[in-house]
């Protein structure tokens, strides 16, 4: 049961709801369906990722970094994201952007943290990895259990090193900030972020 006595939904039906919201919004952000015109750059419905499990275990020298591959994130929602606006650009995306960030805390599944600033201490960041490059996505200061908004989006350029990576679904998502907590201490802390993207058809 979740908060208030409501029965928490399962993974397959959030993920229903999730690929249900992505799909009308994808149809609705298409300029010219069904003419000459150029297909524009094609938004996403909300897209929620995790990362599970954050501790002690990833902490080091006083900074506390965690990521995830994109298919342990959010299970099959990128995957899915990429092959339809593959259909729909009528080949794959040339690029993709973000155009906001918010990270927030899961207070059900987390243990011994009640709000994001009991561990994360000044400036955190999110940032997507791969084949040894990283790319900054957002950062800003966490407090409460947000959801927190993040500062700075992603253009097509700045994520063009990982592009190839993001079409085949290869890439982690991660978060990295200072932390006053050390490797000696007991928590674990379960994040939720929230995207909205951009797929770039030309």
């Amino acid at each position: 049961m979740g908060a208030g006595g409501r029965p928490k939904l399962s993974l397959e039906v959030l993920l229903k709801r999730l690929s249900c919201a992505l799909v009308v919004s994808l149809v609705s952000a298409l300029p010219g369906c069904g003419g000459d015109d150029p297909v524009g750059p094609i938004a996403s419905g909300e897209m929620q990722f995790s990362i599970t499990g954050v501790g002690p275990g990833d902490i080091e020298d006083g900074i506390i970094d965690r990521n995830v591959s994109i298919t342990s994130a959010a299970a099959n929602l990128w995957t899915s994201y990429v092959r339809l606006v593959s259909d729909l650009c009528g080949r794959e995306p040339v690029g993709f952007s973000i155009n906001s960030l918010a990270i927030s805390l899961d207070l059900e599944e987390s243990v011994n943290v009640t709000t994001l600033d009991d561990v994360l201490d000044g400036t955190a960041t999110v940032y997507l990895a791969g084949g040894g490059v990283t790319v900054d996505i957002g950062t800003g200061v966490l407090s409460g259990a947000g959801p927190v908004g993040l500062e700075g989006v992603s253009t097509q350029q700045s994520l063009a090193a990982l592009h190839a990576l993001m079409l085949a679904s290869e890439f982690n998502v991660g978060l990295r900030a200072e932390t006053s907590r050390t490797d000696a201490a007991d928590f674990s802390m379960d994040l939720q972020l929230t995207f909205l993207a951009r797929a770039h058809c030309e």
